[in-house]
C-alpha cells in the first residue's frame, strides 16, 4: 500500500515584523502633546464671562452657581475629549503607526549616512 505521506513540504512562512514599542516615541509624544495644548487652548477660549453672557439673568441672581456650573462643563467636556482621543488612539493603533515611521525614518537615515559619496542609499 501506497504511503500517504506528502514529499512536498509547506512552503516556508515569511519572517514574522520586528516589534514595535508601544511606547510613544518622538511623533506620537509630539502628536500628543499638541492635541494636548490645543484642547487646552480651545477650553480656555470658553472664558466665564462669555459663558455668563448667554445666561444673563442667572449670572446676576445666581453667579456662584453659574460659575460652579461652568467649570464643571468645562472640566467635563475636557475629560471627554481626552478619553476620545485616547480611544481613537487605541482603535487606530496611532502610537505603533508613529512608532513605526520613527524608524522607517531612523533606517532611512541610517542608510544614507553609510552610502558612498554621491550615491544614493539603496532602498530594500
Amino acid at each position: 500500500m501506497p504511503s500517504a505521506t506528502n514529499t512536498t513540504s509547506p512552503s516556508p512562512s515569511p519572517p514574522p515584523q520586528a516589534p514595535v514599542a508601544l511606547t510613544p516615541g518622538p511623533r506620537a509624544v509630539g502628536f500628543q502633546d499638541a492635541y494636548t495644548m490645543t484642547l487646552n487652548k480651545t477650553l480656555g477660549a470658553i472664558s466665564y464671562d462669555t459663558f455668563a453672557e448667554c445666561f444673563p439673568q442667572i449670572a446676576t441672581s445666581a453667579p456662584q452657581a453659574l460659575q460652579a456650573l461652568h467649570s464643571n462643563m468645562v472640566g467635563k467636556l475636557g475629560g471627554f475629549a481626552k478619553d476620545e482621543f485616547e480611544n481613537i488612539l487605541g482603535e487606530r493603533r496611532v502610537v505603533e503607526h508613529l512608532n513605526r515611521l520613527d524608524d522607517v525614518i531612523t533606517e532611512a537615515k541610517r542608510r544614507k549616512a553609510r552610502a558612498p559619496e554621491g550615491e544614493e542609499a539603496p532602498v530594500a
